[in-house]
């Protein structure tokens, strides 16, 4: 109960009045005053019922609270229970200003005593009301000058109630530009009784004592009865509001231009909002997203991943820079860079989340390139030294834990300087090319391939069975090195030297077996090139050329 119903009820009880409350669908939530003794009411028996259930009998005030019910302030007299009495209806609001329903005080006027008493206890009504009001209230009179100004309204406007009684209206608190506009509908309403904001809510500037403005919510209506026209101004500030609604928009603004993609979704992973940003990225319009699974942007393979985002989600965490593949409306997949956080309601309660995407794609695929001329070869597109280098080590780990063999081969092109010099690089650069591809066609998915720089090769193969395997592979890589070659219309043969080394026997770390290898290939030169050689001892690897009388590694 407020401070306002207490005082109310307090004077109830020393006067033959009734105050009663009733909420905005007629069920009366309170009841008191002397004047119930002359009703035979029993408050416990009618508080939380319904007035048009207890009074159906009485049209008449059922009317008047019909009236209050919808906005009006009025004194009307009715007659309840063969009493006559002088109704006051207000409406009652709660401490954020929200209507919640009507506040009257009825007073028996059945006699000259009762009501003399009653007219003292109307004013002194009026003026609880008044003094307890949260909104300003200004009542003018048919010149436009105010006759009462309350407690709210001096601390809204910053004038006394002293300072501001007798002063016309619209030259205290009217900004100027508008103060013609107030006398005109001030003399409209006089003449023909119409006025177009009198019970409407309006939103206008207000002016305060040191003479800034702020934004007002103001409802006027008139005071009937027997005198002069009376009307009474409900006036609010709505300051933070303007600036909350101002912010909302600006947000929404910021929202829709943005480039990046932000996406609102229930928990349950429906989309419910679509900024102009997502239909660049993901190529649907806001029409065609809203209402629909986030799961459509999310190709086959992610589809789990969606499921574990919202259920992070669900338990409050955040998703910071969340690298990923979506799919476009044309089917084509972009990488995104996701942030996704949960979205509460005013209790605190996860109600769904929002999610910004930005587009990586452009800088994924540079990304991709420059590691990937980190680790490879540019002419040939091979694991270069270092990556060759990576890949060994672990293979070594590998073998070392499971106890497998595995095999490094050192390869290198013979006379290959001899063809480059004469016929130029172009021609070398796609003879490597080529080599390149072949030897790749010779080994298995598995295997790696990578290029140190010249005419030199490196093969690894992990789990190699055998010796005899290695041997194998050696022969093939031979045979299909020796197939012509046809570049720039030349037809070109050459051959490759080959050493291999195995581990554990040649070597139990990368470097010794790649430089065991290595020593192997050059005594496969030695031999006459266009063979194999194991780092221990000699294997016929593969038909050997007559050796020429230098026996040069190259």
């Amino acid at each position: 109960m407020t401070k306002h119903d207490e005082r109310l009820l307090a004077l109830g009880e020393e006067t033959p009045m009734v105050l009663f409350a009733v909420d905005n669908a007629g069920v009366i939530t309170r009841l008191g005053g002397k004047g119930l003794e002359t009703l035979g009411v029993n408050p416990a028996e009618t508080v939380g019922r319904s007035a048009w259930e207890l009074y159906a009998s009485h049209t008449e005030a059922l009317a008047l609270l019909r009236r209050a019910l919808e906005g009006e302030t009025f004194t009307a007299t009715a007659e309840v229970s063969g009493a006559i009495f002088e109704v006051h209806f207000a409406p009652n609001f709660d401490a954020g200003g929200n209507r919640i329903g009507v506040v009257g005080v009825a007073l028996d006027v059945a006699n000259s005593r009762r009501a003399e008493s009653a007219l003292r206890d109307s004013e002194a009504r009026n003026a609880a009301i008044l003094q307890s009001a949260l909104d300003a209230i200004v009542t003018m009179d048919r010149e436009g000058k105010i006759i009462e100004f309350n407690p709210a309204a001096e601390h809204l406007f910053g004038y006394t109630r002293a300072e501001a009684l007798g002063k016309f209206l619209g030259d205290l608190i009217i900004p100027a530009r508008l103060r013609q506009r107030h006398r005109e509908g001030l003399a409209r309403y006089l003449a023909t009784g119409e006025g177009p904001i009198l019970g409407k809510r309006i939103e206008m500037p207000a002016l305060r004592a040191d003479g800034t403005e702020f934004p007002a919510e103001l409802t006027v209506s008139p005071v009937s009865g027997d005198g002069p026209p009376m009307f009474t101004g409900f006036v609010r500030d709505i300051t933070d509001r303007k600036y909350a609604e101002e912010l909302s928009r600006l947000l929404a603004a910021i929202v829709e231009s943005s480039d990046d993609a932000i996406v609102g979704k229930t928990l349950d992973g429906t989309i419910i909002s679509w900024n102009q940003g997502a239909e660049r990225i993901y190529g649907y319009t806001a029409e065609e997203a809203i209402g629909r699974p986030i799961s459509l942007l999310a190709p086959p393979d992610r589809q789990n991943e969606m499921v574990e985002v919202l259920e992070r989600i669900g338990r409050g965490e955040r998703v910071d820079h969340y690298e990923t593949e979506r799919v476009r409306r044309d089917g084509q997949k972009i990488h995104v860079s996701l942030t996704i956080s949960p979205v509460k309601d005013p209790a605190g309660r996860i109600t769904g989340a929002s999610a910004i995407s930005r587009d990586i794609t452009e800088r994924t695929e540079a990304r991709a390139k420059v590691e990937h001329l980190a680790f490879h070869d540019a002419l040939t597109g091979l694991p270069n030294r270092l990556l060759f280098n990576d890949r060994l080590e672990l293979a070594v780990a590998q073998a070392h834990r499971n106890e497998r063999p595995l095999a490094v081969f050192f390869l290198d092109l013979d006379r290959f300087k001899f063809i480059n010099d004469s016929l130029g690089h172009p021609v070398g650069d796609e003879l490597l090319r080529v080599v390149a591809d072949r030897v790749i066609r010779c080994v298995r998915e598995g295997d790696t391939v990578a290029r140190l720089g010249g005419d030199e090769f490196l093969v690894l193969l992990p789990g190699v069975a055998a010796e005899q395997d290695a041997a194998v592979v050696g022969r093939k890589i031979l045979e299909a090195i020796r197939l012509p070659v046809q570049i720039q219309e030349r037809e070109l043969s050459v051959t490759m030297s080959i050493g291999i080394a195995l581990y554990p026997a040649d070597g139990l770390d990368a470097e010794s077996l790649v430089s065991n290898a290595d020593r192997a290939m050059y005594r496969a030169k030695v031999q006459g090139r266009d063979n194999c050689q194991f780092c221990s001892r000699t294997v016929d690897a593969g038909a050997r050329r007559p050796v020429s009388p230098e026996g040069r590694r190259k």
